[in-house]
């Protein structure tokens, strides 16, 4: 590292744990030196960041996560530094005192009303709804929200509250329309250990969709793939119930007229409607 970059009056003003910083990318090689201008930023970052009263980017107030997350869409970006996030992003970053302070007047600007009890900080919200942070952030920054407030003595994006209602209605997707697994059970109807068997088994085709409010992936069960199955077979249970029957005197007229179930499903016979039409 040249010496001389040490000795240069903006770099002894920095304070000391971004000398370090800087000192560690003239030793690797990241940067060859620093304009003028270049520590000029630095030491502002840095006396921003030092300094509690200004909206710096200690003073956000998030996640580390979520803090680069700002800086991926560009809400936030760097002014130096190139280097991936470590222990305190706020030295291996550094940025304009005055882009952090927009964009905590942005967010500010969302807010309607003074906090209520049940309502929740950003974090809370994004996992009760499953939602992701950045689509909180769009929300606030379009106004979309009906309700938001700053929770007083906390500062910087820890400190604003939603109502979770509204965030879970805002950020659903369209209902897929599919039956749930669970939901085969008294469908069809069927046992647990049928409906599974008849999943396994291909019997019954699945496909994935998303959960319209849980947001997750599920396997479901499109209405027209049931109901063909309902159509073409029925379990030997069911259709002693529809004839008010017992099973084991149903099968042996079955047995007596040679009528063969099409497959068996957790030892539970499942006939062919077409061959039930004489019975």
């Amino acid at each position: 590292m040249p010496q001389n970059e040490l000795a240069r009056p903006h770099f002894s003003r920095i304070p000391q744990i971004y000398q370090n910083s800087l000192r560690t990318w003239l030793d690797n090689g990241s940067v060859e030196t620093f304009s003028e201008d270049e520590l000029k930023l630095h030491r502002a970052a840095a006396l921003a960041y030092a300094d509690p009263r200004r909206p710096s980017i200690r003073s956000l107030h998030t996640m580390l996560c979520d803090m680069l997350i700002l800086i991926e869409h560009r809400l936030i970006v760097p002014v130096a530094g190139d280097r991936s996030a470590s222990e305190c992003i706020s030295v291996d970053r550094s940025f304009a005192p005055d882009d952090l302070d927009d964009l905590l007047g942005r967010l500010r600007a969302s807010v309607t009303m003074e906090p209520r009890s049940e309502m929740v900080e950003i974090a809370a919200a994004c996992r009760r709804t499953n939602c992701q942070f950045m689509e909180i952030m769009e929300m606030l920054l379009n106004r979309s929200l009906k309700n938001v407030a700053i929770e007083p003595g906390h500062q910087g994006i820890a400190g604003f509250r939603l109502d979770v209602d509204e965030v879970r209605q805002m950020t659903a997707g369209e209902d897929h329309g599919c039956h749930a697994v669970s939901e085969l059970q008294s469908l069809i109807p069927a046992s647990f250990r049928i409906v599974s068997g008849l999943l396994s088994g291909g019997w019954i085709a699945t496909v994935e969709r998303r959960h319209p409010t849980k947001r997750y992936i599920q396997k479901v069960v499109e209405p027209e793939t049931l109901a063909k199955f309902k159509e073409e077979f029925v379990s030997l249970g069911n259709l002693a119930s529809s004839r008010r029957t017992r099973t084991w005197s149903l099968k042996r007229q079955l047995e007596q007229r040679s009528i063969e179930p099409k497959f068996i499903v957790a030892e539970m016979p499942f006939y062919s409607r077409a061959d039930l039409t004489d019975l």
